[in-house]
């Protein structure tokens, strides 16, 4: 009924849950999981004259399976806010034995890695180095390694960032006997870059 984006015949369409969305720590306002890649999802926009009687911001997300039951039998705009104003999003569930295993190798080469203080996180753990704004994050629903620091970047510092996430991920795999390897190289990468360049 409320769906953001809809098809040529006016028919709710789904988005694909990826990276660029920047949903890897969103929960489905309905089921309250974590969404994963690839996750079929709509983006639920409350009209503006319903917006105060539901809690939270105006635009929600949600499995596209979980809203289409959600909506079942109703026909109008006040029974449906009605439901969603009495809502209540339910706990996720806890961790799979696996993605306690994947979480625990991770605290074990971010600890190798200078990463001592750890912080559990909803969706996986943080690890930060002392005295420092340094951290390391792991993602357990998207298998993902993220470094952070709030210190101001220098402009090839991604780069580099971005190989020692892929350092990380690589040992990871390394111990959890995963068969997968990613030799991304900021110096090769900027050296290509740089044989690009026409001077």
């Amino acid at each position: 009924m409320w769906e953001l984006y809809k098809n040529s015949d006016g028919s709710p369409k789904a988005i694909n849950c990826n990276k660029p969305l920047g949903l890897a720590r969103e929960r489905c306002f309905i089921c309250g999981q974590f969404f994963v890649l690839n996750d079929s999802l709509y983006v639920v926009r409350i009209p503006i004259n319903y917006v105060e009687m539901i809690s939270g911001k105006d635009n929600k997300i949600a499995h596209d399976v979980c809203w289409g039951v959600f909506c079942q039998g109703i026909t109008d705009d006040l029974t449906l806010v009605t439901k969603l104003s009495e809502h209540k999003r339910p706990k996720r569930k806890t961790f799979t034995a696996k993605q306690i295993e994947c979480i625990n190798v991770f605290e074990k080469v971010a600890y190798e890695c200078g990463f001592k203080k750890r912080i559990k996180m909803p969706w996986g753990l943080k690890a930060k180095k002392y005295n420092t704004s340094s951290t390391l994050a792991y993602n357990v629903f998207w298998d993902d390694v993220t470094y952070n620091d709030r210190r101001k970047s220098g402009l090839l510092d991604r780069f580099f960032e971005k190989e020692f996430e892929v350092d990380v991920k690589n040992k990871m795999n390394k111990i959890l006997g995963v068969d997968e390897f990613d030799d991304y190289s900021a110096h090769k990468i900027i050296q290509d870059a740089l044989k690009s360049v026409k001077w």
